[in-house]
């Protein structure tokens, strides 16, 4: 899920021109109804639990943006005063004034400005569009589904086709509904010196369309969310910006887990990873799909590839040392800036569907795209005959210790000093992970993450400073409980830092996870449980321990040494992961898995194992800056 700012003023205007008719460029005095008709796509509506307060259902309509998104004011006054004419009602301003902001560079002043905000929800300008100043009306949010799944909308039937898009609505209505009440806040009181939930919630107009710029299958949404909210004492405010872009993570998973969780659930289909970015985190698409396929939709990806790889090379030859996560990501966003397409002219659906499968057909043949719907069916069928739920574990097959475990891990490897929504997103991850495709219990991933706080986190928030307004939930600051200044047995959780150092983060990760996983399997006795008892005191790692990481070391094996470039040239990373050496680091550390097991502390004849208790911080220990 993706996120950008629209600025008031004229900026609505661009919606109506371009997004509002399928990214094309409805001429002026061109009717809006009739320019949607002619680009195929539907009328804009509104949503949210905020948008009834307001008078706004329906349809959206030009004049009512204009009045929320453009000036701040409320598209309907005359329903403050019952009895009175529309045309004798004096406009009513939504809180504080727009100011009008002023554009650098090349920026149009109607085009939203794309954003990448960090840990904490701040922005840094980018280097081609820069803002002096300027408010901001909304904020566009953009969820769209694994490629996978808007392949299958593509080349599939209508009655495939319906169940999709339903399962997309349900994502988006899941994702808006937990946005409202976890992550907007809004400010109120003399100075903002405390924060509230708002009445009712967001304020959004939707927008749906069916294909990229490049014209390929890509099924997607544009959430405009204005900043306006309502507060308690019935005056309208501006919602906690930064607290919203700090969560986009987190929705963006929430999104992802439900749209296959329904898809799946609708089609009887499955998940399975694919990593289309070597040394990244593995994406779940739907199990059964060519990979070929996929990469037939990915014509901007391979765009925006090529740059960034220059962009990487420019930022070594300039700075020495390749670049970080956090700036890989701006270079990526700068990339997918200059590899944007421009306006291309809109196509009814019923034409786009038409030309997809014909040109599918010729690159693939009939018999795969008319039979993929089965090919998936097939492949799921496998996939749950190969990944049953374990025995002993919650009713959706997830081991809540072991995921509270695996999240942890995965997040302190990524960073340091971490936040509960940063445990929240990977915790969706796990549970998409895990279930492939199977529905997540609710509340499923909350229990995750207050298991891997309390066993595994360490509060080391730093002390509010006197007369600071008070800070809203989330705001706490943790790290690992066997971070190297708290942990005093550090030598067990070494493993993945030492053993190869041009491991990508993500592998470290992964090889962190499978150790701790090891040793907390290792220090279980069942009550009851003879050989389950006899395994923990021989201290051993169990089979499933095997298979858990035999599963986790397939996705390490990133690319086939048989795939290459279009110039016959393997990727430089990919060289690096299938090499010998590599090979010869799996096979340490499965022998050091089994080592850091067998040398777990045994439990004592008839004592039950505890909960693992959270070591102190220590007194003049604080988080870097």
């Amino acid at each position: 899920m993706s996120i950008a700012r629209v600025r008031p003023g004229s900026a609505y205007r661009y919606y109506f021109k371009s997004v509002a008719v399928g990214d094309g460029a409805r001429e002026r005095g061109v009717p809006l109804p009739v320019g949607q008709e002619a680009a195929g796509v539907p009328a804009g509506e509104w949503t949210g639990r905020g948008a009834p307060l307001l008078g706004l259902s329906g349809v959206v309509t030009e004049a009512e943006m204009e009045a929320l998104f453009g000036q701040g004011l409320h598209p309907y006054p005359e329903i403050l005063t019952p009895g009175a004419l529309e045309g004798d009602v004096p406009a009513v301003r939504l809180g504080r004034k727009f100011v009008r902001p002023t554009y650098d560079d090349d920026q149009e002043p109607g085009e939203p400005e794309a954003v990448v905000p960090d840990d904490d929800g701040q922005v840094r300008s980018g280097r081609r569009r820069k803002m002096k100043r300027g408010p901001v009306a909304a904020f566009d949010l953009v969820p769209r589904p694994p490629a996978s799944v808007s392949l299958l909308r593509a080349l599939g039937d209508d009655a495939t086709v319906a169940v999709i898009d339903a399962s997309h609505d349900v994502a988006v209505t899941d994702v808006l509904a937990w946005l409202e009440d976890e992550a907007i806040i809004v400010y109120s009181g003399a100075g903002g010196n405390r924060w509230e939930r708002p009445v009712g919630g967001l304020v959004v107009a939707r927008f749906r369309h069916w294909d990229s710029r490049h014209r390929m299958p890509l099924l997607h949404d544009h959430l405009v969310v204005s900043v306006k909210v309502l507060r308690a004492d019935g005056k309208w405010g501006h919602l906690d910006s930064r607290r919203l872009m700090a969560h986009v993570v987190a929705a963006g998973a929430l999104y992802n887990q439900r749209v296959l969780e329904e898809v799946c659930d609708r089609l009887g289909l499955a998940t399975e990873p694919r990593t289309p970015t070597p040394g990244l985190r593995p994406v779940m698409e739907i199990a059964g799909v060519p990979p070929e396929l996929i990469d037939w939709t990915a014509t901007r990806q391979r765009d925006t590839a090529v740059l960034l790889e220059q962009a990487e090379a420019d930022y070594i030859a300039d700075h020495g040392y390749p670049p970080t996560a956090r700036v890989r990501s701006r270079l990526m966003k700068r990339a997918a800036d200059d590899s944007r397409p421009a306006k291309k002219t809109p196509l009814p659906l019923s034409e786009l569907r038409r030309r997809w499968r014909a040109d599918a057909i010729r690159r693939f043949g009939a018999d795969l795209v008319d039979g993929l719907l089965e090919l998936c069916r097939r492949a799921a069928a496998a996939i749950r005959a190969a990944w049953p739920t374990p025995a002993g574990t919650e009713p959706g097959g997830v081991d809540v210790e072991l995921a509270a475990v695996d999240v942890a891990a995965t997040v302190y490897t990524h960073r340091e000093h971490f936040r509960r929504r940063h445990l929240l997103a990977e915790a969706r991850r796990h549970l998409a992970r895990e279930l492939r495709g199977r529905r997540a219990e609710p509340g499923l991933e909350s229990r995750i993450v207050d298991a891997a706080i309390g066993a595994h986190c360490v509060d080391v928030t730093a002390p509010q400073p006197p007369g600071r307004r008070p800070r809203p939930p989330g705001h706490t600051v943790y790290t690992a409980s066997w971070h190297p200044l708290l942990s005093a047995g550090r030598d067990r959780f070494e493993l993945a830092e030492d053993a190869v150092p041009q491991m990508s983060l993500h592998a470290r990760a992964v090889a962190t996870s499978i150790s701790l996983q090891a040793l907390v399997r290792a220090s279980r006795a069942p009550v009851g449980d003879v050989q389950g008892a006899r395994a923990a005191n021989a201290a051993k790692p169990s089979p499933q321990d095997q298979a858990t990481a035999a599963a986790l070391y397939e996705q390490l094996a990133f690319a086939d040494p048989a795939d290459a470039d279009d110039d016959g040239q393997e990727d430089q990373e990919q060289q690096l992961v299938l090499s010998p050496e590599r090979l010869a680091w799996l096979e340490e550390l499965q022998r050091r898995i089994g080592d850091l097991a067998r040398e777990a502390p045994k439990p004592k004849p008839g004592e039950h194992r505890s909960e693992s208790a959270t070591p102190p911080p220590q007194p003049d220990y604080r988080p870097r800056r």
